[in-house]
């Protein structure tokens, strides 16, 4: 096979997806718990509205997996959160998972552009989603963070 065979890069792209569908999911999961802990109605509505954006992103990667003849898991391993005594520090948490998704798949843009775009369109607006996630958990923070207004 050639190395830049279409085939080649759907096998190489599908492992990436996979992975990038169990984040979404995992993330999602873990906005919810965290909603769930909010202390004020604000945190709580804003973080289940984010945890529904991720679930609707990964119902969208799972489509491309399909669509690539890949298999979405139902339920990815879940990997505990390291846990957090409060709000702010639950928050911090939920923001650097998204910055760390939002870097792989910026990365995975790249490296999918010239020999699958489709792929790479994906991993694109998931960054760009990912990215306008954490500036919405960045105002959170900002306005938890008892520190902030001073």
């Amino acid at each position: 096979m050639v190395i830049g065979d279409r085939r080649v890069m759907v096998r190489e792209a599908l492992p990436e997806l996979q992975q990038a569908h169990a984040g979404l999911v995992q993330r999602a999961e873990q906005l919810r718990r965290h909603a769930q802990l909010g202390p004020n109605q604000l945190s709580c509505i804003e973080l289940a509205r984010l945890a529904d954006e991720e679930e609707a992103e990964a119902q969208r990667v799972a489509q491309a997996v399909v669509a690539l003849g890949g298999a979405a898991s139902a339920s990815p391993a879940q990997t505990p959160a390291a846990g957090s005594l409060n709000h702010w520090g639950r928050l911090v948490q939920d923001l650097e998972g998204h910055r760390a998704a939002a870097k792989r798949l910026r990365e995975d843009a790249f490296h999918f552009a010239e020999t699958l775009p489709e792929a790479a369109a994906l991993f694109e607006q998931l960054c760009h989603a990912e990215d306008r996630h954490a500036l919405r958990l960045r105002d959170l923070i900002a306005r938890t963070d008892p520190h902030a207004l001073n």
